[in-house]
């Protein structure tokens, strides 16, 4: 069963790349702003250092986050059309752009970069949604979409997001909801360098907070 809620611009696949002061202008350029997108990443994630490995990142020389919910941050990225690039303290700044600022900004620019938003009925009240494969995630930070979704999830929404491009979500009403959630976030994932968390959330409040699995 497929729901459309939206018919939102082309679907591709992206990689991600770390902010390299060679391909970036140190502040970014108007055009380049509008490829502005929001990205949930773990705080410790798949792609840190093995143990033992020292990786020397000055802060200006880091990607700039801000605190999400549980063990999940938001990073902020140029969608460029092969890849991802993270954007670093350092190039925010040259731009103008605080944690704030550069927040408002991508999250205006996120619908434009979206494929078709889909409703996925998984059965048991549970559903997946995507959004053209690299912006699942980043879904949980769009207030408008929420706002439409509610009405498919008869109490509170719990949310799972096992991987970047993995937006599972069941009411807390139905019955076993925490339960069955909390599997979704653990499922096996087949690529796992895009793995976030295995997390639940719970929207209370227009905000996603951490639920106890």
């Amino acid at each position: 069963m497929l729901k459309h809620l939206s018919s939102m611009f082309s679907k591709r696949q992206a990689q991600e790349s770390q902010p390299k002061k060679a391909e970036l202008d140190i502040a970014l350029s108007e055009q380049d702003k509008e490829l502005v997108v929001p990205m949930i990443k773990a705080i410790v994630g798949p792609g840190a250092p093995a143990e033992g490995t020292e990786l020397h990142l000055s802060f200006e020389q880091s990607p700039i986050s801000r605190p999400f919910a549980a063990d999940m941050i938001v990073m902020y990225a140029l969608n460029r059309p092969s890849h991802l690039e993270y954007i670093s303290n350092e190039i925010a700044s040259a731009t103008g752009l605080d944690s704030e600022s550069i927040h408002e900004l991508a999250i205006k620019n996120l619908p434009s970069h979206l494929g078709e938003v889909l409703l996925h009925d998984c059965g048991e009240g549970i559903y997946g949604i995507s959004a053209g494969g690299n912006f699942e995630a980043s879904l949980l930070l769009l207030d408008q979409v929420w706002e439409q979704l509610e009405k498919y999830f008869p109490g509170e929404p719990f949310a799972a997001v096992p991987s970047r491009d993995v937006l599972f979500v069941v009411g807390s009403d139905r019955p076993n909801a925490r339960e069955l959630i909390a599997a979704k976030a653990r499922i096996d994932l087949p690529e796992k360098r895009y793995a976030i968390s295995q997390s639940v959330l719970v929207r209370r409040e227009g905000k996603w907070l951490a639920r106890a699995n």
